[in-house]
């Protein structure tokens, strides 16, 4: 296959996935949990995540995943917005497209071992949350301060 055949076909991936798509930039609201879904289709979740270059492929887009956590926001995500909708999505699906021409891309589900490990993250994640302390925390002011450029910055702009 030539590059041009791999681009077409790669077109027709999407344009297939995004006909399933039914709605954009969706809220749930399950109190006190809430996301924002980039998009929604009958039975999936959709996130959309830009790379750098090369990000995107097989190879690096898992590494991202673990690196920023993208396993935890897919099992939070399915889970808060199963709550509202009575378990109604079951898979979750990432759009990575790099930054850089050509602007690469790939569709990605994420397979059930990694959204249950993202699971035991974030509800490890609210527990903790849960016995935190608002008195323990420590600060760098008790009050709310007026704060200004640095001087350097200031003296920039009078010259």
């Amino acid at each position: 296959k030539t590059l041009e055949d791999e681009t077409i076909l790669n077109m027709n991936l999407y344009q297939e996935f995004m006909s399933n798509v039914l709605d954009t930039e969706v809220a749930f609201f399950s109190d006190p949990l809430k996301c924002r879904i980039d998009m929604i289709g009958d039975d999936f979740l959709c996130d959309l995540k830009t790379c750098a270059g090369g990000g995107a492929s097989p190879s690096e887009f898992p590494r991202a995943i673990g690196n920023c956590g993208y396993d935890v926001q897919a099992a939070y995500y399915l889970d808060v917005a199963n709550s509202v909708d009575s378990d109604k999505y079951n898979e979750f699906y990432f759009i990575a497209i790099e930054k850089t021409p050509p602007h690469l891309y790939a569709i990605y589900q994420l397979d059930e071992p990694s959204i249950e490990v993202g699971r035991k993250k974030y509800k490890k994640a609210l527990r903790e949350l849960n016995v935190y302390e608002p008195t323990s925390c420590k600060g760098y002011s008790p009050c709310i301060e007026t704060i200004s450029l640095p001087p350097w910055e200031l003296k920039k702009e009078r010259t």
